[in-house]
């Protein structure tokens, strides 16, 4: 009989630290979602650690997954959209109130498509095979204004958030441009694609893929109000 009262009692626990678990699940999913504009059945969130109740107790977490399929950010006068957005946060503070939460650590990704890419930079930007991007640009070869296809090797300048371009290459006719000639045009478009400052959630590196722009990011002692624009 004892026994049986051991596996109920389990099994009680278990049940309300999975119920409240959940709950806090559809809470943070919630207001991620209204922070980035999407809908809250549209964000995965998974909370770590066990058991869930403590942290009524410890106010911590021990991690957060957040998936999105796409998350607007706006910080000053900076926006970016980006898509299939993945968070990996761990050791997270003041986890009752989402505008205080503080991450030990965190890593993410996102996808910039050539679509966004393109609203950003005010240029037509697309995949040029590989890991190179091809854009369109107007360029002075012998006094004439020419319309060229430009592929360049896409980076990111992490001191600034800033997206450049280098080794330009294009050609007319079958003639190569001198690369002194490409560089003014793609330095032009580099000069207004700046990515949303994420407070200690620094831009890493990134690649091309078909679909745009994959961007890494990691950081410490990452506020969640930097990431959801609180």
């Amino acid at each position: 009989m004892a026994a049986v009262v051991v596996v109920l009692l389990v099994a009680g626990a278990l049940l309300g630290d999975a119920v409240a678990r959940t709950r806090a699940e559809t809470e943070v999913a919630d207001q991620v979602a209204t922070a980035v504009g999407s809908d809250p059945s549209r964000i995965g969130v998974s909370i770590g650690g066990w058991p869930f109740l403590t942290v009524l107790a410890t106010d911590r977490l021990d991690s957060v997954d957040i998936t999105a399929p796409a998350a607007t950010v706006k910080k000053d006068q900076q926006s970016a959209t980006f898509t299939d957005v993945t968070i990996h946060a761990s050791g997270l503070r003041n986890v009752r109130d989402i505008d205080a939460t503080v991450m030990d650590s965190a890593d993410a990704t996102a996808r910039i498509t050539w679509k966004e890419l393109s609203r950003l930079s005010g240029s037509t930007i697309t995949s040029a095979g590989g890991s190179r991007v091809q854009l369109v640009r107007s360029v002075k070869v012998l006094g004439a204004s020419v319309s060229l296809k430009i592929s360049a090797a896409p980076s990111i300048r992490t001191e600034d958030r800033r997206i450049v371009f280098s080794k330009p290459q294009a050609d007319v006719d079958g003639i190569s441009v001198p690369s002194t000639l490409l560089e003014p045009a793609v330095a032009s478009i580099s000069d207004r694609i700046d990515l949303p400052d994420l407070g200690n959630l620094k831009y890493q590196s990134l690649r091309a893929d078909s679909r745009g722009l994959v961007v890494s990011l990691s950081g410490d002692a990452v506020a969640m109000k930097d990431l959801i624009g609180g």
